[in-house]
């Protein structure tokens, strides 16, 4: 498979991501296979409640060259050095929920371990080039990037996106929406039978209208999501930029590496230089969400086209 600038040997059947040209050199694989045992210099980086039930026993580990996933009910992933993903799946997982998990997590972390700036944000094609979202849990990342996405904005993902630098593009991960119910209802979303996210207990799947392409978007702005009493858009500058950034920076843990750490860190303090970040803040009130998307709209839509159409000439 060709995912932006990465080709991907896998034992994966996954009918979204696009081919690789015949005899395209793989940089990584993933294979179904008996994951290695954790090394003793592993440390342990904590739960991951977003992708399991209430109740369940799962964690991820870390040492400098890799990362174990234990997800119970699901199976165990290893990710290391940017090159390989092992996955050993539980007999009872279900093949689709195998694939988000991958797509979600291992996917991410293998970009990450290979340089790729990955953010937990919305990411959107807006004109020619690409606006993210970001924001702290409850900032409405998805009911945005959703309602955005419904009024004709090609998708490229509601909650992880890749970067590439020189000059920064955008890749998607999960060209897909997820809304809580209550979203759902307001957006006046569509689903698949409406059926839940077998990995996001409390979010329903929501069709998008338009999808971006499965190639590079270059990234034009980035908007920091927070609530307050009037709609506004207004940019960011110094440390609130980089803040706003390293917040949505979600896997950095995942590199139990200080140079790794470091690194990270340059490259978000890069991405804050030369691209602009705003905070929109708005009330929450679902009547003015049509309101606020027009204003994002008229506010970036020029901008967003003469920027990509720069950076474009500049790749």
């Amino acid at each position: 498979y060709a995912l932006g600038n990465l080709i991907l040997a896998s034992d994966f059947v996954e009918a979204s991501w696009p081919l690789a040209p015949p005899q395209a050199p793989a940089h990584a694989t993933l294979t179904l296979a008996a994951v290695p045992a954790r090394s003793p210099e592993a440390n342990y980086l904590g739960d991951l409640a977003t992708f399991t039930a209430a109740g369940q026993d799962n964690s991820c580990h870390a040492d400098a060259h890799a990362t174990w996933f234990d997800i119970a009910g699901l199976g165990r992933f290893w990710i290391a050095a940017g090159r390989d993903i092992i996955v050993e799946p539980d007999p009872q997982a279900a093949a689709d929920t195998l694939q988000s998990f991958v797509t979600q997590a291992c996917l991410p972390t293998l970009l990450l371990q290979r340089g790729c700036l990955v953010l937990h944000a919305g990411g959107l094609r807006v004109g020619q080039g690409a606006v993210l979202l970001l924001g702290d849990s409850g900032a409405g990342k998805s009911s945005l990037t959703a309602a955005l996405a419904l009024a004709g904005q090609p998708l490229i993902s509601d909650d992880v996106c890749l970067l590439h630098r020189e000059p920064w593009r955008v890749f998607a991960t999960i060209p897909r929406l997820r809304l809580l119910p209550e979203a759902f209802k307001h957006l006046q979303a569509k689903a698949p039978a409406g059926e839940a996210d077998k990995l996001y207990y409390d979010k329903l799947k929501a069709e998008a209208p338009q999808l971006a392409p499965w190639v590079e978007s270059p990234l034009t702005d980035i908007i920091s999501l927070a609530w307050g009493e009037n709609l506004s858009l207004t940019p960011l500058t110094g440390a609130e930029r980089l803040r706003a950034v390293l917040n949505a920076a979600a896997w950095v843990g995942v590199n139990a590496s200080v140079d790794k750490s470091q690194r990270h860190f340059a490259a978000c303090a890069a991405l804050v230089r030369e691209v602009p970040v705003w905070r929109l803040t708005r009330p929450r009130d679902w009547s003015m969400m049509p309101q606020v998307v027009s204003h994002i709209l008229a506010q970036l839509s020029g901008r967003a086209e003469a920027l990509a159409v720069d950076l474009s000439s500049r790749a």
